[in-house]
Parts: C-alpha cells; sequence; structure tokens
C-alpha cells in the first residue's frame, strides 16, 4: 500500500523469495517509476479513500489471503479516524492467519508521551504542511486502531521517513511510529 516509486519494492525483491510483489498508489506518474523499476510487479493505480480497493485489487490478481501487507505513511491520507479504521480492517480482512502487517505513520502528541517526544510531535507536526495528511493518530489511537484491527503488535519503534536505500533511521523521538504486527488467528480472537 502506498508504494510509490517502488524503492521500497526494489529493496524488498534484493533481500529475498517473494512469490509476487504488489503495489497500489495514487500516484500515477510514481507508479510510472515504480513500474519502470519492476517490471514483474504489479501496480495498481487507486486511492484507498473510495471503496474496498483491497478487495478489488485481490480478486484481480487472484490472491485472496497476503502473507505479509506493508503500509508505511498511507492511513494518515484517509479522510476521518473511521475510514482509516476501516481500511486498516479490509488490509486484516486480507491477510493469512499470523501474517504480518507493518504500518507507519506519523502521530500527533498523546498525553501520556514523554515530554520529549510531545515537543518534537508538536514541532514536527507545526511543519508537516502536506495537505492530504488528514487523519494523523495520537499514540494510543494508533495502539487500539492496531488491537482492534485483530492485530497483536510484535514490534514498535520509531523511525524518520527519510529514503536512502536499505537504509531506516530509527530514533527514540520522532513523530513517525512504524509497527509490526501479526494477524491473530480467528479462533484467538473470539
Amino acid at each position: 500500500m502506498g508504494c510509490a516509486s517502488g524503492n521500497l519494492d526494489e529493496e524488498l525483491v534484493q533481500m529475498g523469495d517473494f512469490s509476487q510483489i504488489i503495489g497500489i498508489d495514487y500516484d500515477e506518474s510514481a507508479l510510472t517509476s515504480a513500474k519502470k523499476r519492476l517490471p514483474n510487479a504489479r501496480y495498481f493505480n487507486a486511492n484507498l479513500n473510495h471503496g474496498n480497493v483491497i478487495g478489488e485489487v485481490s480478486e484481480i490478481v487472484g490472491v485472496e489471503k497476503f502473507m505479509s501487507i506493508i503500509a508505511l505513511d498511507v492511513l494518515e491520507h484517509m479522510q476521518n479516524p473511521t475510514k482509516r479504521q476501516e481500511v486498516l480492517e479490509q488490509l486484516v480482512d486480507h491477510l493469512e492467519d499470523n501474517g504480518v502487517i507493518i504500518i507507519g505513520m506519523p502521530e500527533t502528541a498523546d498525553q501520556n508521551d514523554p515530554w520529549y517526544l510531545k515537543m518534537f510531535k508538536n514541532v514536527w507536526n507545526r511543519f508537516d504542511k502536506d495537505p492530504t495528511h488528514h487523519c494523523k493518530p495520537t499514540t494510543s489511537e494508533f495502539t487500539q486502531d492496531v488491537n482492534s484491527a485483530g492485530l497483536e503488535i510484535v514490534e514498535d519503534l520509531r523511525y524518520f521517513p527519510i529514503p536512502l536505500p536499505g537504509k531506516m533511521i530509527r530514533l527514540p523521538f520522532s513523530a513517525n511510529r512504524m509497527v509490526v504486527a501479526r494477524k491473530v488467528q480467528q479462533s484467538k480472537q473470539r
């Protein structure tokens, strides 16, 4: 999700054995770059704010469940918290039991954040001029969204979204949070 120009997709192909790479982004020019970078991958132009895009793409490619899904810097672009949760639940619906999802997005300050993190988030968000960042959660809201979607967080870290090949800058005070979560098996959810 939000594959942009395919930087991460290319890194994943170089790192391991992936049977297929499927990318979705709303930016057609970024997808053109991704297609040049990885001609064997399948890319789709779509806006996650409209309909069940994940279900439609899943049907087109003939894959109902995925073993892993990556949605970095995607969910903050949803129109509101309800849509953010709806899209997250759609992603989880297409994730295998015990499958892994990586979710990353900027957050706003939370009352439970340490003082230095609150300060950094407030400064970061003051300078964040992206008009499509409609729906940045607090830390508590992010955690609640993930848990209520039937996921269990297995790794939780802060990162700085600078696209460096092969690098993810991890910081203890970034406004951006990334979680690696595993889908809880259906029988455990009940």
